[in-house]
C-alpha cells in the first residue's frame, strides 16, 4: 500500500497520512458487500494495526482479541426471528461491535473519570467527543443481506403503517385518550392522568398532522395505533388496549426508527411513561435521566427519558 502525505505550510514539514488500518477495515466492508461473504485475514488486520500504531507487545496483545466479524449489532431493531446481521470490527467470538462499547461508555460517569484525567475540558466538550467516537466506530461497520434482496424490496410490515391527515384526527385522538383513560389510572394519580390528556390533546394532534410528522397503524382496516415522529424524537405512541399484544407497537416503533435512518443524528430518543418503559427496554432503549413534573394539581408525574443508537450504514433492506 502506498504512503501518501501531507505537507504542512506554517511548519515546512511533511505528515505522513497513515490509513492503512482503516484502509482494511474499508476494504474488509466492499469484500462483504460484492460477496457476501467475511473473509477478512487475521493477521493481516494484526498487523495493519500494529502499523498505525507500534508493534508494541500490549498493541498485539489488544488487537489479539479484535476481529473482523459479523454479529447482530445491538443497535438494531428487528424482531428475534429477523436474522439481520452487520459486519464490522468486534470482540473475537462475541456477538459485541466496537460501537457498542464506544456507545455504552457514552454516559456522564465516563465523562466525569475523563475530566479528571484532563481537567481543561468541559463535560460538554468531552461528551462531544464520546459522541463521535461512537459515529466512527458505527462508520467502520456495514450491514448484510438477512434475506434475499428480492424478499427484502418486497417487505412490509405485518401492521401498515401510514401517514396520518385531518380527516384521521378524530379517530387518532380517540385512540391517545382512550388508551390513557384505560392504562394511566393504573400507574399515576388521576391528576397525572389529566396532564397526559391535556398533553395529547386534539389541538396538539391537529397541529403535528399539519407538520406532517403523525404516522397510524391499521389493523384489518381500522387505525388502531399512532407514532408522531419529530426529527429524532419519537412522540405519542399509542395502541388501543384491546389491540395490544400483537405487534402494533413494535411495528410503530420499527416505522420510526427506519425513517430516521440517514437524516439524524443516529439517535432516537423519547419520554417514557411508567407502563411503556418496559416496552421500550425490551426494543433496545435504554435511560438516559429520570425526571418529575408537579402537576396543577399537586400530583407528581415521573417519568424517564430514552435513547438507542439507530443502525445507520448501509441500508442492505433498500440495496
Amino acid at each position: 500500500m502506498q504512503r501518501s502525505f501531507r505537507y504542512n505550510i506554517i511548519g515546512g514539514r511533511q505528515y505522513e497520512i497513515n490509513d492503512k488500518f482503516l484502509s482494511f477495515v474499508e476494504e474488509a466492508a466492499e469484500h462483504v458487500l460484492r460477496s457476501g461473504k467475511t473473509e477478512a485475514d487475521q493477521e493481516a488486520l494484526e498487523n495493519a494495526f500494529t502499523y498505525q500504531l507500534s508493534d508494541s507487545p500490549d498493541n498485539r496483545e489488544a488487537i489479539a482479541l479484535i476481529e473482523y466479524g459479523e454479529a447482530k449489532p445491538r443497535s438494531l431493531s428487528w424482531d428475534e426471528e429477523d436474522n439481520g446481521t452487520a459486519c464490522g470490527l468486534k470482540i473475537k467470538g462475541k456477538n459485541v461491535f466496537l460501537s457498542d462499547i464506544a456507545y455504552a461508555m457514552e454516559n456522564r460517569q465516563v465523562a466525569q473519570l475523563v475530566q479528571q484525567a484532563l481537567p481543561e475540558l468541559t463535560l460538554e466538550e468531552i461528551e462531544a467527543a464520546q459522541r463521535v467516537l461512537v459515529g466512527l466506530t458505527n462508520g467502520l461497520e456495514c450491514g448484510t443481506h438477512p434475506v434475499s434482496l428480492k424478499k427484502r424490496r418486497a417487505y412490509a410490515p405485518a401492521f401498515p403503517v401510514r401517514a396520518a391527515n385531518s380527516g384521521d384526527l378524530p379517530r387518532i385522538a380517540s385512540v391517545v385518550q382512550d388508551t390513557i383513560d384505560a392504562v394511566y389510572p393504573h400507574y399515576y394519580p388521576q391528576g397525572v392522568v389529566q396532564y397526559f390528556k391535556e398533553h395529547h390533546s386534539s389541538d396538539k394532534i391537529a397541529a403535528d398532522i399539519a407538520e406532517g410528522c403523525v404516522y397510524a397503524a391499521v389493523c384489518e382496516g381500522t387505525l388502531v395505533g399512532t407514532v408522531t415522529i419529530k426529527e429524532n424524537r419519537i412522540d405519542r405512541l399509542f395502541v388501543l388496549p384491546a389491540c395490544q399484544g400483537k405487534g402494533i407497537g413494535g411495528a410503530l416503533l420499527d416505522f420510526a426508527e427506519r425513517s430516521m435512518i440517514g437524516r439524524c443524528s443516529g439517535v432516537a430518543t423519547l419520554a417514557a411513561s411508567l407502563p411503556a418503559k418496559e416496552f421500550y427496554f425490551r426494543h433496545g432503549y435504554r435511560e438516559t435521566g429520570f425526571h418529575r413534573i408537579e402537576t396543577p394539581v399537586g400530583d407528581t408525574l415521573c417519568y424517564d427519558t430514552m435513547e438507542k443508537l439507530i443502525y445507520q450504514s448501509i441500508r442492505w433492506w433498500e440495496l
